[in-house]
């Protein structure tokens, strides 16, 4: 129960009001619960999460997100992101577009880090409705570095091999590309 006491101002008696607030209670109970879950698997995925406000400025991110992109423990609204991407108006075009087609966007950017270095990352971002109009961006990313690289020495190795290599699409049997040495030899280009 919940108590409001207040005293009269013409006699020497007080007014109590009492209100059942078990149902309040629980309600926050739940909402605790669910902060604190959400907060779980905000903070321990292994994918950088971040939010944004409607000016782009940082929300909140995880410790992911923190060490993809350098971050330090700053106040997060001080960050600003546009100078962290690469050619960002194309970026935010895109994204805004799609956005505004299906409520998400799924891409990949170059990001420069805050200690300079650079990070390939792809993402998915999601518009979440606030009150009054208003509404934040959450972004999931994930660090590509490792994937361009196999990718880039896969196709060095493709270009150096002194075999005849090709790719074939597997269900038409299409070549999708053909190294030197199969070029010289057969002379396909």
């Amino acid at each position: 129960f919940e108590w409001e006491t207040v005293p009269s101002q013409d006699r020497k008696l007080i007014f109590a009001v009492a209100r059942d607030i078990t149902e309040r209670l629980k309600t926050e109970q739940a909402l605790n619960a669910s902060e604190k879950r959400f907060r779980s698997v905000f903070e321990n995925t292994i994918d950088g999460q971040i939010m944004l406000d409607a000016n782009n400025r940082l929300m909140m991110a995880n410790s992911s997100a923190r060490k993809m992109l350098g971050l330090p423990e700053v106040d997060l609204p001080e960050v600003d992101l546009s100078q962290m991407v690469l050619n960002i108006d194309t970026l935010r075009k895109e994204i805004s577009s799609m956005l505004a087609d299906t409520g998400s966007a799924r891409g990949s950017q170059i990001i420069h880090r805050a200690d300079g270095g650079e990070v390939p990352l792809e993402f998915t971002a999601t518009v979440i409705p606030e009150e009054n109009n208003a509404w934040i961006i959450s972004i999931s990313m994930r660090d590509v570095s490792e994937v361009t690289r196999a990718r880039d020495d896969l196709q060095r190795f493709f270009e150096l091999v002194p075999d005849m290599v090709c790719v074939l699409d597997a269900e038409s049997g299409v070549m999708l590309s053909l190294n030197e040495s199969w070029e010289k030899t057969f002379g396909y280009t």
